[in-house]
């Protein structure tokens, strides 16, 4: 029974577990770009119109977590949970429209979402697996 467990919390690729963890404040810190590195974070927030992204957050450190390919899905109730990351961390320019579209998806009002002027830089995690604990 507990191995039906881990795989219904494993989405994507398996997660070496014998791969060493980078903590998300260090990878981003060091702008560790385009490196397959495993890493851990809060979830903070959840696409609700699929579960196509999520943002997590470690030590005041924040990604939004994007799926490889558009490959898998996560629950979209998996807010406050721990989530391992396989993947690389990305450097993105995000537009006003996509900015938006991610406000939009987290239930953010039109006003709220209407607010998004001008294109941002930002580091993104493209995962190729996630596990919950």
């Amino acid at each position: 029974m507990l191995h039906l467990v881990l795989l219904l919390s494993t989405f994507g690729a398996p997660i070496d577990a014998k791969a060493p963890v980078t903590p998300l404040p260090q990878l981003v810190a060091e702008g560790k770009v385009d490196t397959q590195v495993v890493t851990t974070g809060e979830v903070k927030t959840v696409c609700q119109e699929k579960g196509c992204w999520m943002a997590v957050e470690a030590k005041g450190t924040g990604v939004r977590v994007m799926f490889a390919n558009y490959g898998f899905f996560v629950p979209k109730d998996v807010k406050g949970k721990t989530a391992t990351l396989s993947g690389k961390l990305v450097k993105k320019e995000l537009s006003a429209a996509e900015s938006q579209h991610f406000l939009a998806d987290e239930g953010k009002s039109p006003a709220e979402v209407a607010k998004v002027k001008g294109s941002t830089v930002v580091y993104q995690f493209v995962a190729d697996g996630v596990a919950f604990n």
